[in-house]
């Protein structure tokens, strides 16, 4: 990561930190999710089509977590992460990673994820590969969005503009007949987090 990419970076990894609870629909600024059913090929492309032409809107994120693998020689894209130190590999032993009611979030870290990886870690987080937490972050309009287990992507939100941006990405996917989700009232969260709040 250049110098010049630095402070970005550490905004979105205080961003994370500030907003995301421990599970993360416990946090104010939470806003719903999507998920499918079923993770085969075609649902995949589906859901993270929806989150390319989300990234399209808002423009490149920042990548934020603690992510790992259990092998110490991981090969093809788990190794790219690796090198860019995205990933620990080997005996990270994290309590968070085995005990449900610990909050993550003092591991979490700015991730080094290069822009053709994005949908890749995705992937491989909604496919139980890489255990931990990952989420993608925009500073501006403080917004973040994770990919989760069940196959799809939450979201949060704290300012007017970046709940809008938030829920009508959710709305995209909870469109008849594609996934399954929930989205709550948008009001509440631009209430909660007034212009007081968000300085």
């Amino acid at each position: 990561m250049s110098r010049a990419d630095r402070p970005r970076g550490n905004a979105a990894l205080h961003l994370v930190r500030e907003m995301v609870r421990h599970p993360y629909s416990h946090s104010p600024a939470w806003l719903g999710f999507f998920e499918t059913p079923e993770l085969d090929a075609r649902h995949l492309d589906e859901v993270l089509g929806l989150f390319r032409r989300f990234r399209e809107e808002l423009g490149p994120p920042e990548a934020v977590g603690a992510l790992a693998h259990a092998s110490r020689h991981p090969k093809g894209v788990v190794r790219s992460l690796v090198r860019t130190r995205a990933v620990h590999t080997g005996n990270w032993d994290r309590e968070w990673f085995w005990e449900s009611d610990v909050d993550p979030s003092p591991d979490f870290e700015h991730l080094p994820v290069d822009a053709g990886l994005i949908d890749t870690a995705s992937a491989w987080v909604m496919r139980h590969k890489l255990p931990g937490h990952l989420f993608f972050a925009w500073p501006e309009q403080e917004v973040v969005v994770y990919p989760h287990d069940d196959f799809g992507f939450g979201a949060l939100a704290r300012t007017e503009e970046g709940v809008e941006a938030a829920v009508s990405f959710l709305e995209s996917a909870l469109q008849p007949g594609k996934f399954t989700g929930r989205i709550l009232h948008a009001a509440s969260v631009i209430t909660f987090f007034g212009r007081e709040a968000t300085g």
